[in-house]
């Protein structure tokens, strides 16, 4: 199973395989991820471990993460691959901030989008002073 912790990082988790499967003691799992088109990464934990932090990821993005056990004579074959997504984290600055219009009741601003969203956008916030 793998979830989101946090905007940058993903928890991945795992049953050992069963003994019979293991073709001797295990000494450790191999964790697999990348994002779509990217360098695929790899981390290392033990064999007593059954969770662990994927953490430094980018913010709002699939990863598909596989899992493989480790023995003395190298690394298993990888498990099914499992898609999830890192959480959402605040957007940067929208762009071009621009007054479009002004009158004695009323001023008209438009903006673009910002350059990263780093999630899903549901609202922005106007403030102005007096």
């Amino acid at each position: 199973m793998v979830s989101s912790v946090d905007p940058s990082s993903l928890q991945v988790t795992w049953e050992p395989p069963p003994a019979i499967d293991q073709n001797g003691a295990l000494t450790g799992y191999q964790i697999t991820y990348s994002q779509s088109g990217a360098a695929v990464m790899a981390a290392s934990t033990s064999a007593t471990s059954s969770t662990y932090t994927l953490a430094g990821l980018v913010s709002f993005v699939e990863y598909s993460v596989q899992l493989a056990a480790v023995n003395a004579d190298g690394s298993g074959p990888l498990s099914t691959s499992v898609v999830a997504r890192s959480g959402q984290d605040v957007p940067t600055v929208p762009s071009s901030l621009m007054v479009d219009s002004v009158s004695d009741s009323m001023v008209t601003l438009s903006w673009g989008l910002p350059s990263s969203a780093n999630g899903v956008i549901t609202q922005y916030i106007v403030q102005y002073r007096r």
